[in-house]
């Protein structure tokens, strides 16, 4: 999968825009087998070639596959994952609107986290 996932990523980024079939399919694929780093990644890639200009049907898959992907079974959110977040979140050095509606979802939904997590992108 992370080929087509690769192949993707290059078409949105040739368009300029994600269209409601991508979309589908991006959301039939993590329904299908899961969300994993490879997954998340692209999702975060794909906002930021869009600079958070998503429709919304993006912006819903993104929101729910991210959250799913950071927050461990305890609902807690790991160091190393807040990292990998973080990491992903700068690699534009821009944390738009949908960016941080989901630092805002994981900080509602975590009952732990790293402390620098707490006020990131407020």
């Amino acid at each position: 999968m992370e080929g087509i996932l690769n192949d993707l990523k290059m078409s949105i980024f040739e368009v300029g825009k994600v269209s409601e079939k991508e979309v589908q399919w991006i959301r039939d694929s993590i329904a299908r087998f899961g969300v994993n780093e490879r997954t998340a990644t692209f999702l975060l890639d794909v906002n930021n070639l869009l600079s958070g200009h998503v429709p919304p049907s993006f912006h819903d898959v993104f929101l729910d596959s991210l959250t799913t992907f950071v927050l461990d079974e305890q609902k807690v959110i790991t160091p190393d994952r807040w990292s990998w977040l973080k990491g992903n979140l700068l690699k534009d050095d821009v944390i738009d609107g949908v960016e941080r509606e989901l630092l805002g979802r994981l900080r509602d939904a975590a009952r732990g986290m790293p402390d620098e997590m707490r006020s990131f992108g407020s």
